[in-house]
């Protein structure tokens, strides 16, 4: 009978603490369910530990973390790019910008897709305007736009080789 009472408070206190960290925020920023489904238990702690740390100490692997895990399709990343603007809010123009400058080219692409994506439905303005955003953030916008080929990250100017 007890093995039956522990475990049963076992199997709660699971449920309670998967619940715990499916339903919080992370340092005032929101995390969606729609990103969070597809994965494991142990990646969403793992995606909540890397959110905290980013937010928190503005951890450059945790941003390199939260870009490659798995956001669940469409509206998923949609929801984690959501996510990723309320970090660049919440931190800052220049501190976030120098962690930008510290990713890859395919990593940079991949942030300003999800900042396209995570603004323009993330319901941060009645009519999002990206150009006034990226306006608000010039140094985050302008570390995305370094590529080494010359090209800018976002625009129309890519070289020939990569066409």
């Amino acid at each position: 009978m007890k093995k039956k009472i522990a475990a049963i408070t076992f199997c709660l206190l699971a449920i309670a603490t998967h619940l715990y960290y499916v339903f919080r925020t992370v340092e005032g920023v929101r995390v969606y369910e729609t990103v969070l489904g597809t994965q494991s238990i142990i990646e969403q702690y793992r995606y909540h530990r890397a959110l905290k740390s980013l937010v928190a100490e503005l951890d450059i692997d945790a941003l390199k973390y939260l870009l490659s895990a798995d956001c669940g399709g469409a509206a998923g990343c949609y929801d984690h790019g959501t996510t990723l603007v309320e970090v660049l809010l919440k931190a800052g123009d220049r501190p976030f910008s120098a962690l930008v400058f510290k990713l890859d080219k395919q990593e940079s692409e991949l942030l300003y897709s999800y900042f396209d994506a995570g603004y323009e439905y993330g319901g941060f303005t009645d009519s999002p305007d990206w150009t006034t955003f990226k306006k608000h953030f010039p140094l985050t916008f302008e570390a995305l736009g370094k590529r080494s080929d010359g090209a800018r990250v976002g625009s129309a100017e890519t070289p020939e080789s990569d066409r």
